[in-house]
C-alpha cells in the first residue's frame, strides 16, 4: 500500500510537470487555473511536513519505474488529464491579437515621416488631409536620379497637388517624375529654371509659369497626357528638346516673342494641338518638333527660321494651312511628309533649296508656287504627292537685285578709343551707290580684330584701346531680295579707319 500511495505521488507530479509548459505558453483559463492551483497547493503541505522524506521518491525511481510497468491501471489517468488540456485552442487566441502592436508603430513612423528637410535648406511636408506637398525654404532643389531617391517617395500616388514656396529657385531632375495623381502645380515668383524630367509622365492638368523662369529642361513635361495648355513666359529663351513629347490632351500653346529656340521633338506627338503661331524671333528648330500633331490644321513659320527642319511637321495629316514667311532658305528632308490634307503652298523667293522628300506623300497637294530657280532644282522634294501635275506649279522668275557700294574712310579719335569702344553706323564707311532689295546681311572678310562688324545691323566697333593708324576691313553684304526680286548675292566692299 505504501508503494503503491507513492507511485499516486509520483505520477501525479509527473503528471503536473508535463503540464507546465502548455501552461506558460498559453493564456490563462478557467480550467487549467484550477488544476494547477491544486496540484501547487499539494506540493507545499508535503514540502512542509515531510521535508526528509522529499529525497526518497528520488532513490528509489528506478524501483518506482518498474512497479508502474506491473501495474497498468494507474497509467490510464495520464491520458485522462491530457484530454483536459486546452494548449492548443488557448494559443489561438494571442494570435488573434498580436498584430495590433506593430500596427500602431507603423502608423506612428507613417505620420513622422510626413515632413522633413532636404537640399541645403528646403523643406518639404504633406498635409495628409488634402493630399498637398509643400516645398519651401530658400534655393535650388537638387536634381535626383529617379523617382525612388526624392524624399516625398512614399506619397508619390497619395498627393493631387504641390506647391513650390516662394524662396524655391529651381524644381529639380526627376522630382515629380510619375506623381500621376498630381494635378496641379503652384510655382512661385523668383523661380529660374525647370530641370530635365522634372514632371516626367505626371497627371498635371495645367500649370503656369511665372515670368522669373528662364529655362525648361529636356524632357521636363514629357508625357503629361492630360495637360491640356501651356504658356511660355517672355523670359524664357529655349524650350529644350522632348520638353512636351506626348503630351497627347494639349490644345492650346503660346509662345511669346524673345523665344529664340525650340528643340528636337519639343512637340512630338501633341495630338490635339490644333495650331501653332512661331513667333517672330525664333531662329532654330529642332528635328520632328511638330511631328505627329495629328490634329494640327495651321501653321505659321517665321522669316527668322533660315533652315526648316527634317520633319518638323511630319505625319500632320490635317495640316491644311501652311504659312511660310520671306527669309526662309532651307526645307530639309521630309519637313512636310505626309501631310494628307494639305492642297496649296506657297514657298517663298527666299528659299534656294528643297531636300529629299520635303513634301513626300502629300496626296492632296495640287497646287504649288515657287521661283523658277528652286522648280529647276526641287528634285524629288514633291515624290508621292498624286495630285499635283506640272499645270500645278505656278513658277516666278524673279527680277534681278543689283548692288553697288563704295568704301571711305572714317576717322577715329584716339582720345576717345582710348577710354572706351566706339560704335559707327554702316553709312560712316560704306556708301550705296545703288541698295538692294530685302534684308541686309554683313560679314567681315578682313582686318584688324579689334574692328568688329554687327552681322544684322552692319554697325563697325572700334574696341577701346586700338593704337593710333589707318585700318583697312574688308565686308561682304547681302540683299535678301523679295518674293519678286532675287538675291543680290554677296557683293564686297573694303574701307577705312583712321585713329589719330
Amino acid at each position: 500500500m505504501k508503494f503503491k500511495r507513492l507511485i499516486s505521488v509520483l505520477i501525479s507530479m509527473a503528471i503536473t510537470v508535463s503540464m507546465i509548459p502548455a501552461i506558460v505558453s498559453a493564456d490563462e483559463t478557467e480550467e487549467v487555473p484550477s488544476a494547477a492551483e491544486t496540484t501547487e497547493a499539494a506540493e507545499p503541505e508535503e514540502k512542509e511536513t515531510e521535508k526528509p522524506e522529499e529525497k526518497k521518491p528520488a532513490e528509489t525511481t528506478e524501483a518506482a519505474t518498474e512497479e508502474t510497468k506491473e501495474e497498468p491501471e494507474e497509467t490510464t489517468e495520464a491520458p485522462e488529464t491530457k484530454e483536459t488540456e486546452p494548449a492548443e485552442t488557448e494559443a489561438t487566441e494571442p494570435a488573434a491579437t498580436a498584430p495590433a502592436k506593430p500596427e500602431q508603430s507603423a502608423s506612428k513612423k507613417r505620420v513622422n515621416a510626413n515632413s522633413g528637410s532636404f537640399g541645403k535648406s528646403l523643406n518639404w511636408s504633406v498635409d495628409e488631409d488634402t493630399h498637398t506637398l509643400t516645398i519651401g525654404g530658400t534655393g535650388a532643389m537638387p536634381d535626383y536620379d529617379n523617382q525612388f531617391n526624392t524624399p516625398w517617395k512614399d506619397y508619390q500616388d497619395f498627393i493631387t497637388s504641390v506647391v513650390i514656396e516662394k524662396g524655391v529657385t529651381s524644381v529639380g531632375s526627376y522630382s515629380f517624375f510619375k506623381c500621376a495623381s498630381v494635378k496641379s502645380v503652384s510655382l512661385p515668383d523668383g523661380l529660374k529654371t525647370i530641370n530635365g524630367n522634372a514632371f516626367l509622365y505626371c497627371g498635371l492638368e495645367s500649370i503656369s509659369f511665372p515670368e522669373s523662369v528662364t529655362s525648361i529642361g529636356w524632357s521636363a513635361f514629357y508625357g503629361c497626357t492630360s495637360l491640356k495648355s501651356i504658356t511660355i513666359p517672355k523670359s524664357v529663351k529655349k524650350i529644350d528638346d522632348y520638353v512636351f513629347y506626348g503630351c497627347s490632351s494639349l490644345e492650346s500653346v503660346t509662345l511669346h516673342e524673345g523665344i529664340n529656340s525650340i528643340g528636337g521633338w519639343a512637340f512630338q506627338n501633341c495630338t490635339s494641338l490644333k495650331s501653332i503661331v512661331i513667333p517672330d524671333g525664333v531662329n532654330y528648330l529642332g528635328w520632328a518638333a511638330f511631328s505627329g500633331c495629328t490634329a494640327l490644321t495651321d501653321v505659321t513659320i517665321p522669316g527668322s527660321i533660315e533652315e526648316i527642319p527634317t520633319q518638323i511637321f511630319a505625319e500632320c495629316e490635317n495640316l491644311i494651312n501652311l504659312t511660310i514667311k520671306y527669309g526662309v532658305k532651307i526645307i530639309d528632308v521630309e519637313a512636310f511628309q505626309n501631310c494628307k490634307k494639305l492642297e496649296t503652298v506657297s514657298i517663298p523667293a527666299s528659299v534656294t533649296t528643297m531636300r529629299d522628300g520635303a513634301f513626300a506623300g502629300c496626296i492632296s497637294l495640287k497646287y504649288v508656287t515657287l521661283s523658277s530657280d528652286l522648280y529647276k532644282k526641287k528634285g524629288t522634294a514633291f515624290k508621292g504627292c498624286t495630285s499635283l501635275t506640272e499645270q500645278g506649279f505656278t513658277v516666278v522668275t524673279l527680277a534681278s537685285n543689283p548692288m553697288m557700294l563704295k568704301g571711305k574712310t572714317a576717322k577715329v579719335k584716339y582720345k576717345n578709343v582710348k577710354k572706351k569702344n566706339q560704335v559707327l553706323n554702316f553709312t560712316k564707311v560704306v556708301t550705296f551707290k545703288k541698295k538692294g532689295q530685302g534684308t541686309l546681311s554683313y560679314k567681315k572678310v578682313s582686318g584688324n580684330k579689334k574692328i568688329v562688324i554687327n552681322s544684322k545691323t552692319g554697325k563697325v566697333t572700334v574696341k577701346k584701346k586700338l593704337k593710333k593708324g589707318t585700318y583697312k576691313v574688308t565686308v561682304k553684304v547681302l540683299a535678301a531680295g523679295t518674293d519678286t526680286v532675287k538675291s543680290s548675292g554677296w557683293k564686297k566692299v573694303t574701307f577705312k579707319i583712321r585713329v589719330k
